[in-house]
């Protein structure tokens, strides 16, 4: 009798899961059409070139990953189109609510779509989303205020990543030659700041070498007496990527460097 119930629940469970995945199978194929007739009606939509009806309704927000295919599809004039129509349908706000409470993969995804809205709603989520759990969500709003120029001061910046504390990935680097075209003042007063990290000297001098103005020359070469092997070397390396002559005498002093791999970086 025993074996027998056990029996009956099993293939009660099995049945169970079969429905389920056939429903969620069916759904998933409903969703997927439906996205797929959106996006063909948003696609007309702007191809026409004369005033139709919106593809859409107000307050029916289109979806960080919908609102992500769309925009790499479409350049120039469309583009900005497409922009006008999300935030008319609330796709903004939507946006703002998943960076808060989605899935890590969700809010990676709402967080870099709000780099899209330049609004005091989108700025106050995206600031919030530095103080995400989750390192790549941070990376990437990082990122995203740094493409609206909004970003925090560099040290609160630097705090927020916690930049040398843990691992991160390839976006880092993006993130400060992007910040430092801007802001290459606040740049030059951190080479001087001893709480700044060796991680952190070596990604601003890889920024202000990609900035290519020669101004900061003189700043940069300054670095070359750091007690780090890591940023002298990263410094070197900087006043190559300027290419300009007045960095010769620095660079020449480098030969006389105690470390093999600032001097190879010097050669």
């Amino acid at each position: 009798m025993l074996s027998l119930a056990l029996a009956g629940i099993a293939l009660v469970v099995m049945v169970t899961l079969i429905v389920r995945r056939m429903i969620l199978d069916m759904l998933a194929r409903r969703r997927a059409e439906q996205r797929k007739k959106l996006m063909t009606a948003i696609l007309g939509w702007l191809d026409a070139e004369e005033a139709t009806e919106l593809p859409i309704q107000p307050g029916q927000p289109l979806g960080s990953r919908l609102a992500m295919e769309l925009l790499q599809l479409v350049r120039g004039r469309d583009r900005a189109r497409l922009i006008t129509l999300m935030r008319e349908t609330g796709t903004d706000a939507e946006l703002c609510a998943r960076i808060r409470s989605g899935g890590a993969a969700e809010r990676i995804e709402a967080a870099r779509a709000l780099a899209l809205f330049a609004t005091p709603e989108t700025l106050w989520a995206l600031e919030d989303g530095l103080d995400d759990p989750n390192p790549e969500v941070r990376l990437t709003v990082a990122a995203s205020l740094v493409t609206l120029q909004a970003a925090p001061p560099l040290p609160t910046l630097v705090a927020k990543l916690a930049i040398g504390s843990i691992e991160h990935s390839r976006t880092l680097s993006p993130i400060f030659r992007e910040l430092a075209r801007n802001r290459k003042n606040e740049f030059v007063a951190a080479l001087s700041d001893p709480e700044m990290s060796e991680p952190v000297l070596v990604l601003m001098l890889d920024a202000l070498g990609r900035t290519g103005d020669y101004r900061l020359i003189e700043a940069v070469g300054n670095v070359t007496a750091h007690p780090s092997m890591d940023v002298r070397a990263e410094a070197l390396r900087a006043l190559g990527a300027f290419g300009h002559p007045a960095a010769t005498p620095i660079v020449l002093r480098a030969f006389d460097d105690p470390a093999w791999q600032v001097r190879a970086q010097a050669a």
